[in-house]
């Protein structure tokens, strides 16, 4: 990781001018990673060393563009460095001090350099998790789940609701999820058939226990509905990074990028038809809830699983179910610092 304070310094030699772009060029370099880690946006890099002392028009133009295209991305109001006059002292002072201190708000932003404050940690966490299934004949629209632990009351924290439902009607589908009678946001939804699966999340601040409401769209007969909640810590709002969705297989699968310090969570259920000793195995993630339900001869498995990530890649997940027709529905998030 190259400094910052290198580019203050106002070269005066060839010798000087060399060092100074080097140390400039890797700044550049340092930043253009930071924002593809940060915002999965790839930038053009143009050569900015050596500098091209005879004539700098065309590398004062390219720099400028370098510039504009980080200030866009991390909101800096940046200065004119296309009009310079590297030969006058005068010119090329003022330039160096404009450029550096465009480059010290620009590494303020991304958290970059040495003396820079290190991103949070997300750090996702499993609470409780609940299943009901009324009797078959019983239609049912909304599944109430009262008392369920979402753990230490914290002003960083949000609950993650992984949610499930079956209806033998197939249009009844999932609709909504609340927490204490505050509707969540819906991060993600899949239904497969009879089967739906979502991932809800919503900020609550306080309190150690919720009562969790889950809703399809119409009440259907040989009704079941399951609730994992998490808590995640360390985002600055409760949209994920990266969502995906899978439906009509046996293994539903999600693959997601996510940064250094990130989390992934998943959700998945398959079920009806002819069910024979079934089950269900995580990959990319560990299982660390799970409802089956039995309704005669058929039946349903429900289960979710989360993990924090400590470098950044592509997590693939991939829920595998036996003993089951291909009706899986699985619902798949990440989320950054």
């Amino acid at each position: 990781m190259s400094g910052i304070a290198s580019l203050f310094n106002i070269p005066g030699t060839p010798e000087e001018a060399n060092s100074w772009a080097f140390a400039h060029a890797s700044h550049h370099r340092d930043i253009i990673k930071a924002i593809f880690e940060q915002y999965r946006t790839s930038l053009p890099e143009y050569v900015l060393e050596p500098l091209p002392l005879r004539d700098m028009s065309t590398w004062v133009y390219q720099h400028q563009q370098m510039h504009n295209d980080m200030n866009q991305i991390t909101g800096i109001s940046g200065y004119n460095l296309s009009n310079v006059d590297w030969q006058n002292i005068e010119s090329r002072s003022g330039w160096i001090f404009s450029n550096a201190a465009e480059h010290t708000r620009i590494a303020g932003v991304l958290r970059i350099g040495p003396n820079a404050i290190p991103p949070p940690n997300v750090q996702i966490t499993f609470l409780s998790s609940a299943q009901q299934q009324p009797p078959p004949a019983t239609p049912v629209q909304t599944f109430t789940f009262p008392g369920m632990s979402i753990g230490a009351a914290s002003g960083a924290r949000y609950i993650i609701a992984c949610v499930s439902t079956t209806g033998a009607n197939p249009t009844s589908g999932l609709a909504g999820v609340t927490i204490n009678g505050t509707a969540a946001i819906r991060l993600a939804v899949a239904s497969s058939g009879i089967n739906s699966v979502g991932i809800f999340i919503l900020y609550v601040p306080s309190g150690t226990t919720a009562t969790i409401a889950v809703s399809n769209n119409t009440a259907a007969p040989s009704s079941t509905a399951s609730v994992a909640l998490y808590s995640i810590t360390g985002i600055s709002s409760p949209a994920a990074s990266q969502t995906a969705t899978d439906i009509n297989t046996t293994a539903p699968s999600g693959s997601l990028t996510v940064n250094t310090n990130g989390a992934v969570i998943a959700v998945a259920e398959n079920g009806g038809g002819l069910v024979v000793a079934p089950t269900a195995t995580w990959s990319g993630v560990p299982k660390q809830a799970q409802a089956t339900f039995v309704i005669g001869l058929s039946g349903a498995i429900a289960t979710s699983g989360s993990r924090n990530v400590t470098s950044f890649g592509t997590i693939n997940i991939t829920c595998t179910f036996t003993g089951m027709i291909a009706r899986g529905a699985g619902c798949f998030a990440a989320f950054n610092p």
